[in-house]
């Protein structure tokens, strides 16, 4: 039958696009090991893992015609755990920004602590209570959520959704790049997406029957879901890294390697602040020893680019006449770059400066540094 092809034609892309956003989100993590790229390599794990189990069930029906039944349950009580950990994780997510926005949440702790709790009393109501649906014309019968956990669900996160979307809009308000905003609000509406998926998909039966037709259009929405996924992660293969470090800078300084004098610093916590800085407060002794006087460590051209104080990464980058220091809360290759580049058009635009300079900060016009830092370091490579 055609319906039979169409339906492993699809079920075999959703399997592949799995496999590859799981393998994809796993290699950015091994690359740049920040907590939110962690976060959305488990985030598609979970979904993943779930999509599979679904592709294999239905390919089973159709060449095998049953499934072992005990497995079967097992695993759609797993899928639905699952399903649950990615939305824990989602959560995390929108966290993690509003933190590295310098915008506090009081109630993250009492959303988190909802949240898990959520996760264990519906997975294990869901164990004792989870039905199967009349067969299809296909043969197929499917497991779901009981009814009235499905409504608990629904009511139980949607008003939590609504509020995170209403602070997600807060931090990609200010995100000034316009096509990076874009692009996490893209990836936004695609992760949502693919969990009311995943939830109307285990639990669909008092509302839509688990119909041939059902199962087309579910995996062709979980098909174009991946395909468009994949595309924009192969199109801007910096993006994963670009959504790490956006945020994560915390303060910037360029210092003389003569005398170790600061020629420049920018708080991106605390912008107009001119006085103490939060680095300042809790790294104030490793910062004094570099502005006042260590001389020699400041001429020393050494390939040590980047150390750990506490969860706070110090990079280095030395110049011909200065050295650049950032303070962020993740290291990558991009901030390094981006270091490199600030340091570059400094030393250029003030070379002549910089030969003869004696500590005149007169000469530096602070303007033009807030501009090329606010382009360089709040704008995607």
């Amino acid at each position: 039958m055609m319906i039979d092809i169409i339906i492993v034609i699809l079920g075999i892309i959703t399997a592949i696009l799995a496999f590859l956003l799981i393998f994809r989100f796993i290699i950015q993590y091994m690359k740049s090991k920040t907590e939110l790229n962690q976060l959305i390599m488990y985030f598609f794990i979970c979904i993943g893992i779930g999509l599979v189990y679904d592709c294999v069930r239905i390919l089973t029906f159709l060449y095998f015609g049953s499934i072992i039944e005990f497995v079967d349950q097992l695993f759609f009580v797993m899928k639905v755990l699952l399903i649950f950990i990615s939305t824990f994780l989602i959560f995390q997510l929108a966290f993690i920004f509003n933190r590295q926005s310098g915008q506090k949440m009081e109630s993250e702790s009492t959303i988190k602590f909802i949240n898990l709790i959520g996760i264990g009393v519906f997975s294990f109501v869901n164990f004792f209570t989870f039905t199967i649906t009349n067969m299809n014309e296909l043969g197929f019968y499917s497991y779901q959520i009981h009814e009235i956990l499905s409504y608990i669900t629904y009511a139980f996160y949607l008003p939590l959704f609504i509020f995170m979307f209403f602070k997600a809009r807060l931090f990609i308000s200010e995100i000034k790049d316009k096509t990076f905003s874009n692009h996490i609000l893209f990836l936004t509406i695609i992760v949502l997406a693919t969990l009311i998926e995943r939830f109307i998909s285990n639990a669909h039966y008092t509302i839509i029957p688990y119909s041939v037709q059902f199962i087309v259009i579910d995996l062709l929405t979980i098909t174009v879901l991946g395909t468009i996924t994949l595309l924009m992660i192969f199109k801007n293969p910096e993006f994963l890294e670009a959504l790490s470090t956006y945020y994560s800078v915390r303060s910037i300084y360029l210092i003389s390697k003569k005398g170790g004098q600061v020629i420049f610093r920018h708080n991106f916590q605390i912008p107009d602040e001119e006085t103490v800085l939060p680095d300042q407060l809790l790294l104030g002794g490793f910062i004094y020893a570099i502005t006042s006087g260590l001389e020699a460590t400041l001429q020393m051209e050494g390939k040590m680019e980047a150390i750990r104080v506490g969860d706070i990464f110090i990079i280095f980058k030395h110049g011909k006449n200065i050295l650049g220091i950032v303070f962020a809360t993740y290291e990558t290759s991009i901030l390094h770059l981006k270091l490199h580049m600030l340091m570059q058009r400094f030393e250029s635009y003030y070379s002549s400066i910089l030969n003869n300079w004696v500590g005149d900060l007169t000469q530096f016009d602070s303007g033009i540094l807030q501009e090329w830092v606010i382009e360089i370091f709040k704008k995607v490579l």
